[in-house]
């Protein structure tokens, strides 16, 4: 394990390209189409992603992204007092 941290401790590039890189999926509600076709995610799975952090539409997403392990991280959008997710730049 200490040889392969050393290999890359000086070579990012090549950590990224053996080990991969987290991919953006949603960005401020909006799908990253392109990004979810080359990773092979399909609206079923994300809509399943987003009930899974208690959320039911894209518009209440900041950022969902595919990390490495394949797991997708979902960030919230702020809440304004009503509820309702806060729109603008975050």
């Amino acid at each position: 394990e200490r040889l392969i941290g050393s290999l890359f401790s000086g070579r990012p590039s090549w950590e990224a390209r053996l080990v991969g890189t987290p991919t953006v999926i949603v960005d401020h509600g909006r799908p990253v189409r392109e990004n979810m076709r080359r990773e092979g995610i399909t609206d079923e799975e994300l809509a399943a992603a987003l009930r899974s952090y208690g959320l039911i539409d894209l518009s209440e997403v900041r950022l969902a992204v595919l990390e490495v392990d394949g797991s997708l991280s979902i960030v919230p959008r702020e809440k304004s007092a009503e509820g309702a997710p806060v729109q603008g730049n975050e």
